[in-house]
């Protein structure tokens, strides 16, 4: 899908350390040898909570304990207070425009910006066109609309795409046991072509982005 435009594009083809999160059982996903925890920023393939035979590939933004805000399509976060004597407050994730772009939506050009979140420095995409879904996210009990504390042992990820993706503000958090992988590079990156009036199948790739094979920024 498009979800992580534009840092993931359709037709890229991913190669996922499956082993980056640690070594698992493939029945019930439980970790039998640690070997690191997700951290901010990170691109991750995990399996749907809302649908186990669908794999999902979004942006790690919340860590267990985090405190995260979207509203007026803006990203705060409040890391979680693991002992401090003075604990974090929420901020404003930063970001700087880029300018308009050519990935449409219904015809409307979307925004690019540049975001720095944690250590990762990455680009998103905003329709300029679209207000903020908040009607439809997910309520966390206790907490206002458009706020969220992630518990333990579960993470809040969302994609690059953020008014074009399905992700944690709509269906919750993302548990520690449906982690497939972190996604590290692009290992091959095919076009196709999906003009209704063209006679090639739309199913057969009908280019190869040589330029996008690499390594994951």
């Amino acid at each position: 899908s498009g979800s992580m435009q534009p840092t993931l594009l359709p037709g890229d083809f991913i190669g996922v350390e499956k082993f980056a999160y640690g070594l698992r059982d493939p029945i019930f996903h439980k970790t039998l040898i640690p070997t690191g925890k997700p951290q901010r920023g990170d691109i991750t393939v995990f399996i749907d909570p809302s649908n186990p035979k669908i794999d999902l590939i979004k942006r790690v933004v919340g860590l267990p304990g985090d405190t995260i805000i979207y509203q007026n399509k803006t990203l705060y976060i409040k890391p979680a207070c693991n002992g401090q004597k003075v604990c974090p407050v929420a901020q404003e994730v930063p970001k700087q425009y880029v300018g308009l772009t050519n990935f449409t939506e219904l015809g409307t050009q979307l925004n690019e910006y540049k975001e720095q979140l944690g250590k990762v420095n990455h680009h998103i995409l905003r329709d300029p066109a679209l207000p903020e879904q908040l009607y439809r996210y997910y309520q966390q009990p206790g907490s206002p609309m458009g706020v969220w504390v992630v518990p333990k042992g579960h993470y809040f990820a969302m994609g690059d795409n953020r008014d074009n993706s399905l992700d944690s503000r709509y269906w919750g958090f993302m548990p520690e046991q449906n982690l497939v992988g972190k996604a590290t590079f692009i290992w091959i990156s095919f076009t196709f072509n999906h003009n209704a009036d063209s006679m090639w199948p739309h199913w057969l790739p009908n280019g190869v982005r040589f330029n996008r094979i690499g390594r994951i920024h």
